[in-house]
């Protein structure tokens, strides 16, 4: 069996428990031969020693199987796996892709019942196949046989092979949306500089491809800033669903690679927003809550005197939010005064300590 599944961790349905990981199994049952078998499939060769006849050859791979709660991180666990690219109906074993089957408005890569070739190996046009085969080496009361240069005679016990598949797999066939990541939103607040800064992580995306069509291509779609929350709109179903800020003018973000970068024009108010909302290009909608930045712009530790020492400073300096620093095991007090802080009695300090804004803001 081979797969690329969704379920819940531990049985359990709720939010949160989500889980996708990719299985390749293979359950073979009452060997006939006792040897060395080595198993084809599309995706991977399994080699397995010492097999016993009569008993039971169960191989299973899961990438990406982990315990709640749901994150990214966990759900692209299983992209690194074995498995991928889809296989696809064919009409001859490795040959040319056959174009996708609709039912009730919906497209598939095949027609569940088919049983028939496929194509899509990553290791070459002839694995797409399930192959068995087994050698042992020949024996004579039980002891090997050597040849002249003493070395043990091997036979091949089997060699046997099917190329018929079954597949499932529903496509999508809308736009897939881009990987959007907002790694900051900050906000300035000086006696002359009120604005908000986002940084967004936004790599190029592959544009849609049905079976048998050309291969896609990278796209690097547009992305636009809104220095707003966003608006929250409850569908009839009561699932809440994201829209853009009215009223609120969008800024298309400069784009270098895979990274982006948008600032907002001079807010005169000094009412900064909680949150922005960014739009990727085919209008999916993304938020973060907006924080102060801060910058460190000394950090020693004296062992002589046992004294580490901090200074550093928030992008607010209009309403300056109160500083402490995390990551120290210490009863002594870690809030900063004036932007400085000077802790003693340290006979050692971690590699890394961090800093925490009241206003949001977190370094290191």
């Amino acid at each position: 069996m081979l797969g690329h599944e969704a379920g819940f961790a531990n049985l359990v349905v709720e939010p949160g428990a989500q889980t996708v990981f990719t299985r390749i199994r293979v359950d073979i049952r009452d060997l006939p031969y006792s040897g060395t078998y080595r198993i084809t499939t599309p995706y991977k060769i399994l080699v397995v020693s010492n097999a016993v006849a009569a008993t039971r050859l169960f191989l299973t791979e899961d990438v990406g199987l982990t315990p709640p709660p749901a994150s990214e991180a966990n759900f692209n666990l299983s992209l690194h796996s074995k498995y991928g690219p889809y296989l696809l109906p064919s009409n001859t074993r490795g040959g040319a892709e056959l174009p996708p089957v609709t039912f009730e408005g919906r497209s598939y890569i095949a027609d569940a019942a088919r049983i028939g070739k496929i194509t899509g190996s990553p290791l070459g046009p002839q694995t797409n196949v399930f192959r068995i085969e087994c050698w042992d080496y020949v024996r004579n009361n039980g002891i090997p046989v050597l040849d002249p240069a003493g070395n043990p005679i091997v036979t091949k016990l089997l060699d046997t092979e099917v190329d018929d598949f079954t597949l499932t797999g529903r496509i999508k066939t809308d736009t897939i949306p881009d990987y959007v990541k907002i790694d900051r939103a900050s906000y300035f607040n000086s006696p002359t500089d009120k604005r908000v800064d986002v940084f967004v992580t936004s790599p190029a995306s592959l544009t849609n491809r049905l079976p048998a069509q050309p291969f896609s291509t990278l796209v690097a779609r547009p992305i636009t800033l809104y220095p707003a929350p966003p608006q929250t709109n409850t569908l009839i179903t009561g699932t809440t669903v994201l829209a853009p800020p009215a009223g609120v003018p969008g800024i298309v973000m400069a784009r270098n690679g895979s990274s982006l970068f948008a600032q907002s024009p001079q807010i005169k108010t000094g009412i900064f927003p909680q949150e922005v909302t960014v739009m990727d290009g085919i209008g999916a909608i993304y938020r973060a809550r907006v924080t102060d930045s801060l910058y460190i712009s000394t950090i020693n530790y004296s062992p002589a005197s046992q004294t580490l020492s901090v200074e550093s400073i928030s992008s607010d300096t209009v309403t300056p939010p109160v500083l402490s620093l995390s990551g120290v095991e210490t009863t002594a007090p870690t809030i900063f005064q004036n932007g400085v802080l000077n802790l003693t009695g340290l006979a050692a300090v971690p590699n890394e300590v961090g800093i925490v804004s009241s206003y949001g803001a977190y370094n290191t």
